[in-house]
């Protein structure tokens, strides 16, 4: 059993943590400062609206899924199938640009561009979940006795966009599969790009250490590995989850609610990034 040994300065617990503010504050001190202390919005950008309805779509393609209408139909139909499924779904989302969604795109060209290089990242899922369901249609009959639920076992999810509250810290879990009787994996999507060769970078190892404590804190059980699947290059990348993970997460939340909140407290921290940042020139207008 892991201990929580957590002892909050409630002064500065007026807002719960995130994986992304914890990300963030261990990337750039400064950055957190003016986000998420000052409360100065960073508006939202070209790519994380199409992040967004990315998630959406995957969230919502398991639901239409129903294992018996694969019944008989080859590699190519299933992908076929799969395709124009989350076609459809990219296409409902899309529409709601300027609506639900901000519209955010500087130009045509560039949505244009962008939705085009969103349906070749579903494009390839499909292929990928289709040559799945294919392979296991091969060993398993619709009219199995455990047919469907050993379909939905290997194929669906466990849960989707799965909300965890703790006392400090808040977030979704994009998706969590089980790994027959080997215990929880958590995936997390990013349409972002990755380093080659494929690797987590150090914020995304942190992300997936929160997003293990989040899940060890709400269900008492500790994933067996998280994992990031990157659509741009179709990749998934792996990490073994460990208990001292979790203690290492709760060493993180105290350092980040404890600070006393003052600037000088919050240090930048200079890197290529800087040029990119919203904040650059409020922050070079600081001394410290």
């Amino acid at each position: 059993m892991i201990k929580n040994t957590m002892n909050l300065n409630k002064k500065s617990n007026g807002n719960k943590l995130s994986p992304s503010k914890i990300v963030e504050y261990y990337k750039c001190p400064r950055k957190y400062w003016y986000k998420y202390i000052k409360k100065i919005p960073e508006p939202k950008t070209e790519a994380t609206i199409r992040g967004t309805i990315f998630h959406k779509v995957l969230e919502d393609f398991y639901d239409i899924i129903q294992p018996k209408k694969f019944k008989g139909l080859t590699f190519v139909q299933i992908k076929d199938f799969f395709q124009n499924a989350l076609m459809d779904l990219l296409q409902i989302e899309w529409n709601k640009i300027g609506k639900d969604y901000e519209n955010v795109f500087s130009s045509e060209e560039s949505k244009d561009y962008l939705f085009e290089e969103t349906k070749e990242f579903l494009d390839f899922y499909a292929v990928k979940e289709a040559y799945k369901v294919y392979q296991f249609l091969k060993n398993n009959k619709p009219e199995d006795k455990w047919f469907e639920l050993n379909f939905n076992s290997r194929f669906k999810p466990k849960s989707r966009e799965e909300y965890i509250s703790t006392e400090s810290v808040h977030g979704y879990i994009d998706k969590t599969i089980n790994l027959f009787g080997k215990g929880i994996g958590i995936v997390d999507y990013k349409t972002s790009k990755t380093n080659l060769p494929y690797y987590l970078d150090k914020s995304h190892m942190i992300q997936l250490k929160v997003y293990a404590f989040l899940y060890y804190k709400e269900h008492n059980v500790l994933p067996t590995y998280g994992s990031i699947y990157y659509a741009r290059e179709g990749e998934t990348v792996y990490y073994e989850v460990k208990k001292e993970d979790i203690d290492e997460v709760e060493r993180m939340i105290k350092e980040i609610l404890n600070k006393e909140e003052k600037i000088e407290n919050f240090p930048k921290k200079p890197s290529k990034l800087c040029d990119f940042c919203f904040y650059k020139e409020m922050c070079d207008a600081e001394k410290n």
